[in-house]
């Protein structure tokens, strides 16, 4: 894994989350989902397996990027369930027991996510990466009508 769940915690969460929280699955399927497409496989297999070679791009760019899509995946779950008699975020301290104020901060977390991708995809082409391989844009003909290109 790229990162670990201390570190999604140090660069993502605000409240005090304990790590063990963070599942190693949650940050896999963040990393596997939205991670490895951004980069692309060739680069993705570059940096998995040589990270010491791109400290620039993992610290500044991709670390932050998975780490609130970390927490844009494991949020709904860190508001509901219980860790001893408990929930992992205090009722009586937190305003996230209104349903919409949960939504927002889970959309917050992927918009910002989202924000660190662009950021570093801006990062990899600016640095000419020869392991990048741009994603070919989809080809559109005709007209859309109805769903459908006629």
């Amino acid at each position: 894994m790229l990162i670990t769940n201390e570190e999604v915690i140090s660069i993502a969460f605000v409240s005090a989350v304990e790590a063990v929280n963070i599942k190693d699955s949650v940050i896999m399927n963040a990393q596997l989902t939205y991670i490895k497409p951004a980069l692309t496989l060739p680069l993705y297999i570059v940096v998995e397996s040589d990270p010491e070679s791109y400290p620039e791009l993992i610290t500044q760019y991709l670390k932050p990027c998975l780490s609130y899509y970390v927490k844009y995946l494991a949020y709904s779950t860190l508001f509901i369930e219980k860790s001893g008699s408990i929930g992992l975020i205090d009722p009586i301290y937190s305003v996230t027991n209104f349903t919409e104020i949960r939504q927002a901060s889970i959309q917050d977390s992927l918009s910002i996510a989202q924000n660190f991708e662009k950021a570093m995809v801006d990062y990899i082409i600016l640095q000419n990466s020869p392991e990048y391989q741009p994603p070919i844009p989809p080809v559109v003909t005709g007209r859309l009508k109805c769903g459908f290109y006629i």
